[in-house]
């Protein structure tokens, strides 16, 4: 497999563990009231539970240089 299926497969990794358990990961109401967030690897995935229970991937952000 290369690296851009590794890249791939890491992402659908965290959903699978979001959609499992969604409340597992930290609030990011710093961000936006009801955000949560997942560090995957070196991105983070923010997303929220809508009124019918389904998970929203809000975005995904990428490592930042500072």
């Amino acid at each position: 497999m290369d690296q851009a299926d590794n890249y791939f497969n890491m992402f659908y990794d965290c959903f699978d563990k979001i959609e499992q358990n969604p409340f597992l990961f930290p609030s990011a109401d710093h961000f936006k009231k009801g955000y949560r967030y997942c560090v995957c690897v070196v991105d983070t995935i923010y997303y929220r539970l809508n009124g019918d229970k389904r998970i929203e991937i809000i975005t995904i952000i990428g490592r930042q240089a500072f």
